[in-house]
């Protein structure tokens, strides 16, 4: 699975200045090397939350809040014309929160800085072959907090739960690498939230 993010990564490495020198190969994982396996898992556990069934409750309490307050300070919008107000989305992780948004009718961009989110954001919205396609296994590194290690540190989980797709018309849906604060300076008003 990370391999399979990893050579997809390269086309998108091309085109991004922030990521243009990034090493994307990696002959093993070893934390001593410098790979911060830290980042890895918690990636993974992402993918639990943002991408599978078993996160939709965790997506509920955390994304729904928001985009009902969309949908409610916006309800004077015809959802036709919504693609027009402009969202964006800082510490965007795994893209799933702004592609929410995008469904609901808004042009959404997520804005991450995090090399690990960005290229898995990338595969999981551009190539995933299909819904519950990809199994991963997100608590297999973590040894702390595990009752019971068949039940939680070796379950499978299917990602996506969803393919991403099917936009509403018009809608601009995109992800954006770097610096929320040095990628946005000066668009003072050009965001509607």
């Amino acid at each position: 699975f990370l391999g399979t993010i990893v050579e997809h990564a390269k086309s998108f490495i091309c085109t991004s200045q922030l990521l243009h020198d990034a090493n994307t190969h990696f002959d093993a994982v070893h934390s001593e090397d410098g790979l911060d396996m830290d980042k890895i898992r918690c990636t993974l556990r992402q993918f639990m939350r943002d991408w599978s069934e078993e996160g939709a409750n965790e997506r509920v309490q955390c994304y729904k809040p928001i985009t009902d307050a969309l949908e409610a300070y916006y309800s004077h919008y015809p959802f036709d014309q919504r693609y027009r107000l402009k969202v964006l989305l800082p510490g965007a992780g795994l893209g799933r929160l702004a592609y929410n948004v995008a469904k609901l009718g808004f042009s959404a961009q997520g804005c991450e800085f995090s090399y690990q989110m960005l290229i898995s954001s990338n595969y999981i919205l551009n190539y995933a072959p299909g819904p519950k396609s990809l199994a991963i296994h997100p608590w297999v590194l973590s040894s702390s907090n595990v009752w019971d290690t068949d039940a939680h540190q070796l379950q499978q989980i299917l990602v996506p739960d969803e393919l991403p797709g099917g936009l509403p018309p018009n809608v601009d849906f995109s992800m954006v690498a770097g610096d929320f604060l040095e990628v946005y300076q000066g668009q003072n008003g050009e965001w509607d939230c």
